[in-house]
C-alpha cells in the first residue's frame, strides 16, 4: 500500500526535475569477499515541496528485504538535504560484482535488473576482478548519440549524480 503512495510522490519530483543521486559502493576485503551499497536519494526540500505537507512515505519500508541476499542491509536516508534509501549486500570472493548490483536494483524493484549492465544499462561493462596481486576496474559507457530523448533527459536529469566509489584491499 506505502508504495502506491510513494510512487506518485517520486514520479513528481522526478518530473519537476529534483535531483537524484545514486551511489554505488563497493568495498572488497583482502580474500576478495566485500560489499556492495546502492544509494538512492532525492532532494529533500523538492520532495517536500511536491509533498504539499504530506507525509513522505519511508522508501525502506517498501523493500522487500527476503528478495535480497542473506545479510543484506536496508536503510533509510534522511538528513537535512536528501530522502532516500541505501542498501548493502554482501558478495563472496570470486562474485561478478556488476551482476550482483544489477540483481539488487531488481530485488528492491527494478523491472528488469539491468541498471547497471546490459541493454538498458549504465555501462557497457563493468567488471571488478583480481588478477594475481592486483585489482582490475574496467567499466565502459558510451555517450547517446544527440537526439530528442537526450535533450529531455538532460532536462528532466541535468542535476542528477551518479558516483562510483571502490576501497580495495591493500595500500
Amino acid at each position: 500500500m506505502r508504495r502506491l503512495l510513494l510512487l506518485p510522490v517520486l514520479a513528481i519530483a522526478l518530473l519537476a526535475g529534483a535531483c537524484l543521486t545514486a551511489e554505488i559502493e563497493i568495498r572488497v576485503n583482502d580474500d576478495g569477499s566485500g560489499t556492495v551499497g546502492v544509494l538512492f536519494a532525492f532532494d529533500r526540500a523538492t520532495l517536500e515541496a511536491f509533498a504539499e505537507g504530506e507525509e513522505i512515505p519511508d522508501m525502506a519500508e517498501d523493500i522487500d528485504s527476503s528478495a535480497l541476499p542473506e545479510g543484506a542491509i536496508v536503510e533509510s536516508v534522511n538528513t537535512d538535504t536528501q530522502i532516500g534509501v541505501k542498501v548493502t549486500v554482501p558478495f563472496a570472493a570470486g562474485t561478478d560484482v556488476g551482476q550482483t548490483i544489477n540483481d539488487t536494483f531488481k530485488a528492491v524493484g527494478g523491472e528488469d535488473g539491468e541498471f547497471l549492465t546490459g541493454e538498458q544499462g549504465l555501462f557497457e561493462t563493468f567488471v571488478l576482478r583480481q588478477e594475481g596481486d592486483l585489482w582490475v576496474f574496467d567499466a565502459t559507457t558510451d555517450a547517446p548519440p544527440p537526439s530528442e530523448d537526450l535533450a529531455f533527459a538532460t532536462t528532466m536529469f541535468g542535476d542528477a549524480k551518479m558516483v562510483v566509489r571502490i576501497a580495495l584491499p591493500g595500500k
